[in-house]
């Protein structure tokens, strides 16, 4: 309990010591040796946690205990394939139900990385077929509704989350895409009725949370929005680095801005650019952040977003002030086309609510010279009434003027006047 107790807390190594402790008191166990490669591997141990499980099964080569501890451990590592082919190092008739089922854990993910591949590719038809041939499933039916929403088929992606409820009447993931779907298709009282389908559990994962507080701030539901990203942020802060916390800290962060607080969410972005791996130090600076806002071309799709949307969020909370002077003329005739025109423009830009107003002003000065004049200082030059009688007095043309102009926009509304 003390161990599990450190790890809830994130202290990694503090729990591997007391797993050490355990082990030594029962060498050999599986789960404790598992248990302790896991916490080696968050504390940043990570050779020394692959040796522990590696010994380990040497040790116990058919042991269906170690080759399933084993085939969890890689597969929770990202090396799924290495944990099919421990698995299917054991002779089947030792499989019990927890190896045959991690094992078509895998083997369904490995048909869903091919058919993901082929989507990515331009072959989604391709990839929607290679997945309807495989036995019904719920992961494969709540990915077809994914890729029907982001498709905007609304009719597909419904009947795909139907499945799934037909068969697990309370699975949360198709009740909150049905909710999403309501959303898209503006029925908000309908999105509400799914909301509230949604079981009652304290063992909701985070990226369930998120999608919850997410579709409360699309409802217009800000407060309940802002207490479910309230008690969000700070767990997902303290879990290690994933996708999933990456993706809480993101969301976050962008209602934090849209709530009118886009100092805090810039905090929160930079506990984002952590959790999704954009850097392992959280930046403490200005020109540490702002250099982590730029684009890297070996970057996924969720460090790219993340540096975008803090960047765009930095930009908007910018205070610009441009000052531009342009001068510019053509040599003609005193009086008519001697031309010296000057531009003079200042803008300032400020962040204002949820977007950007500016305050524009432009200075025009324009000067086309002065008449040719003789020595009683008067002229003709074929100006007017002046080729009847020669002109004196003010014999220079020139004007000037001023315009103002304000404006405020965001990512909806744009207005100048």
């Amino acid at each position: 309990q003390q161990a599990e107790a450190l790890e809830n807390q994130g202290k990694w190594a503090q729990a591997a010591a007391l797993q050490r402790q355990r082990l030594a008191l029962d060498p050999g166990s599986v789960w404790i040796t598992y248990r302790l490669s896991q916490d080696l591997w968050q504390a940043g141990q990570r050779s020394q946690a692959d040796t522990l499980m590696r010994n380990l099964a040497q040790q116990k080569p058919n042991d269906p205990e170690q080759v399933y501890a084993y085939g969890l451990y890689l597969s929770g590592h990202d090396q799924d394939r290495a944990a099919l082919a421990h698995i299917n190092s054991l002779p089947r008739a030792q499989w019990n139900s927890n190896i045959q089922e991690l094992a078509n854990r895998l083997q369904s993910d490995q048909v869903l990385e091919t058919a993901s591949r082929l989507r990515e590719s331009g072959k989604e038809a391709e990839a929607e077929a290679m997945l309807r041939q495989q036995p019904p499933s719920t992961r494969i039916d709540l990915t077809l509704a994914d890729w029907a929403q982001q498709r905007r088929d609304d009719t597909a992606a419904r009947a795909a989350y139907q499945n799934v409820l037909t068969r697990e009447p309370a699975n949360v993931d198709a009740i909150l895409g049905l909710t999403e779907v309501d959303i898209a298709a503006g029925d908000k009282a309908a999105a509400r009725s799914q909301l509230a389908k949604l079981p009652a559990t304290d063992n909701t994962s985070l990226n369930t949370q998120r999608r919850v507080a997410l579709v409360q701030a699309q409802l217009g539901d800000t407060a309940a929005a802002q207490q479910t990203f309230n008690k969000l942020i700070p767990q997902a802060k303290s879990q290690p680095p994933s996708m999933e916390s990456a993706m809480v800290l993101r969301d976050g962060a962008g209602f934090e801005a849209q709530a009118g607080d886009p100092e805090q969410a810039l905090e929160t972005y930079k506990d984002a650019m952590v959790a999704s791996g954009v850097t392992t130090t959280r930046p403490q600076d200005n020109d540490t952040f702002t250099r982590l806002t730029r684009n890297d071309e070996k970057d996924d799709w969720l460090k790219r977003g993340v540096r975008s949307d803090a960047a765009d969020l930095y930009r908007q909370q910018d205070l610009n002030v441009t000052l531009e002077h342009d001068y510019w003329g053509s040599s003609g005739t005193g009086g008519y086309s001697d031309l010296k025109a000057h531009t003079t423009m200042l803008q300032v830009d400020a962040p204002y609510s949820d977007g950007r107003m500016f305050f524009r002003s432009d200075f025009v000065n324009m000067n086309v010279g002065s008449f040719s004049a003789d020595a009683e200082g008067k002229w003709d030059n074929n100006w007017g009434t002046c080729t009847l009688q020669d002109c004196s007095g003010n014999r220079s043309q020139s004007d000037s003027g001023a315009s103002v102009a304000v404006g405020w926009r965001n990512d909806v509304w744009s207005w100048d006047i």
